[in-house]
């Protein structure tokens, strides 16, 4: 109900919705107010009967009046009343009492007064004689039949509808459907570009910096299609920049591979040729070197799996094997330094990978942790693996007793060359590129990586992989 689109229809909607009954309401209101209410008109309707009328009155009396008013009513199924100016029927008639009211209410001379209800139309007229008599003539109307129209009724479309009310109802209801079929088309309109660049900007999140919204957003003459075409724009500069960016690192990896192999020759060379009193500059030279060396391979690995290049396929890897392995190795050397690495859970999982792309991913992490933990501490390593049921069942989790990170910071920790002030600085070692690496590694393989500080010390890395089993 949050969404953009749920939003715009609903608002189109209700507002349709509000207007169609407000115009339904309106129309029935007028409808009752033009049977049921009372009007003043022109004389017209009646003028020729009531001007028979009184002359017979006059010429021969109320009994002669009496008798033509019942012919009269037979004759057009209507009730005529002649009254004088005190309201009393001079042809002996019993007056209803919607015609004595009727009688009190008249104008001048020379209009009529209409009386509308449900059940009868009432008009009433004042009539002027030459000899100064006035009098007052009342015709009442029954309902006229379904279709029929005639005096009191409205005209054409109208009286239908006040005839059948039902159908106000129906045309409510065919309003409110056909609006919200209006309203959700408007609605999918607004909303489409906006999901297809919701879409996009994910995909390049993700890495995919070819991805463009489509043409159909591009050729919109809106402001949809500017933001569209604007989108496209930014992702061409992000694709050119970031390819520019990999480009610049994979030649300078390159161009320092030769200096350094000839470096490594010029530093053998010098060992032959030195007094053994240099031997400490040299293995500082040569350290160094080695360093440089594997600066330039991480680079190297890093820009191919930001590239989406993998240089080796995928085959059946014992995961389990592998981070006994690694564990192994990396136990070793963290005990010249006072520190172990164990392992407290390792369950079987074969699956397909890159074994070297998983190697080089938990190692990292677990190399990472041996710098950071204190001594006489361990980095506690695990691997698990659920039921299946979610999406990333297999988890390879390590822990170190390290400061941990600072919570704004742990985002960033996975980013090329970022270190931590005060925590994760030069001198511990590495160049900033191991968890970077590990996150492009995981990736490949459909995983994902984080890191979160331990609630009672330490710091936590945990890498998920979905469960790719091999033939077995």
């Amino acid at each position: 109900m949050r969404t953009l689109f749920v939003k715009i229809f609903l608002w189109f909607w209700l507002a349709m919705i509000m207007v169609a009954g407000t115009a339904v309401v309106s129309l029935h209101a007028y409808l009752a107010g033009e049977m049921e209410g009372t009007s003043v008109r022109t004389v017209g309707f009646q003028n020729p009967v009531a001007r028979m009328a009184v002359a017979i009155l006059e010429n021969d009396g109320p009994a002669a009046l009496a008798h033509y008013l019942d012919r009269w009513n037979d004759v057009s199924g209507m009730c005529q009343y002649v009254l004088d100016e005190q309201g009393r029927a001079l042809a002996g008639q019993t007056l209803p009492p919607e015609v004595a009211e009727l009688s009190r209410r008249l104008p001048e001379p020379g209009t009529e007064v209409w009386r509308h209800s449900p059940h009868s139309t009432y008009v009433a007229s004042r009539i002027s004689c030459a000899g100064g008599n006035n009098y007052v003539l009342v015709s009442s109307m029954p309902p006229r039949p379904p279709g029929l129209g005639g005096p009191g009724m409205p005209p054409g479309p109208l009286r239908f509808l006040w005839e059948k009310p039902q159908f106000l109802v129906i045309i409510l209801v065919a309003v409110i459907l056909t609006s919200g079929v209006v309203c959700y088309a408007l609605a999918r309109h607004l909303t489409n570009p906006l999901r297809e660049l919701r879409v996009s900007a994910r995909q390049i999140a993700e890495g995919d910096l070819a991805v463009r919204v489509g043409t159909g957003v591009q050729n919109r003459h809106d402001e949809m299609g500017e933001l569209g075409r604007d989108f496209n724009f930014m992702a061409e500069r992000i694709e050119s920049l970031v390819s520019a960016q990999r480009r610049l690192l994979r030649d300078m990896s390159h161009e320092l591979r030769s200096p350094l192999a000839r470096l490594h020759v010029a530093l053998g060379l010098a060992r032959q040729q030195t007094a053994p009193q240099a031997g400490a500059a040299l293995d500082r030279i040569e350290r160094e070197a080695e360093r440089l060396g594997e600066l330039i391979g991480a680079l190297l690995t890093l820009v191919r799996l930001e590239g989406g290049q993998v240089v080796s396929g995928k085959t059946t890897v014992d995961l389990a094997a592998l981070v006994r392995s690694i564990a192994a190795d990396a136990d070793f050397e963290a005990k010249s330094s006072g520190r172990r690495v164990r392992v407290l859970r390792c369950d079987e999982c074969p699956m397909i990978g890159v074994p070297e792309l998983l190697h080089s991913a938990i190692e990292n992490v677990v190399r990472n942790s041996i710098r950071y933990t204190p001594e006489n501490t361990e980095v506690d390593m695990t691997l698990t693996v659920g039921s299946g049921e979610g999406e990333l069942p297999v988890v390879v989790c390590v822990r170190d007793q390290g400061p941990g990170v600072p919570l704004d910071a742990i985002p960033d920790i996975f980013r090329p060359f970022y270190r931590v002030d005060d925590v994760r600085n030069r001198r511990t070692g590495g160049a900033g590129l191991g968890l970077a690496i590990a996150q492009q590694a995981v990736r490949v393989h459909g995983g994902i990586i984080s890191a979160a500080n331990v609630q009672d010390g330490g710091f936590m890395v945990e890498l998920r992989f979905p469960l790719m089993l091999g033939s077995s």
